[in-house]
């Protein structure tokens, strides 16, 4: 399943803990953004998306052999 996703400058992460791959690609398939989070409790985090240019990018968010993917559609 692919889950949509408005945002404007940031991303915001909650999560329990486990051990995350972040992947953000541009509607090309690059890379933007990629980060291995390690989590050891309850965790929140802001992503700063204002770099990005105004478009649309798959998140990837994967841990323990599940994945899930989001469809980011930045304003």
């Amino acid at each position: 399943a692919i889950y949509t996703l408005t945002l404007h400058d940031a991303l915001p992460i909650s999560a329990p803990a486990d051990n995350y791959q972040l992947e953000i690609k541009n509607i090309l398939g690059q890379i933007v953004f990629n980060e291995l989070l390690r989590i050891n409790g309850s965790f929140t985090k802001r992503i700063d998306l204002s770099d990005l240019s105004r478009s649309v990018y798959f998140l990837s968010v994967s841990n323990s052999g599940s994945e899930k993917t989001y469809k980011l559609i930045v304003n």
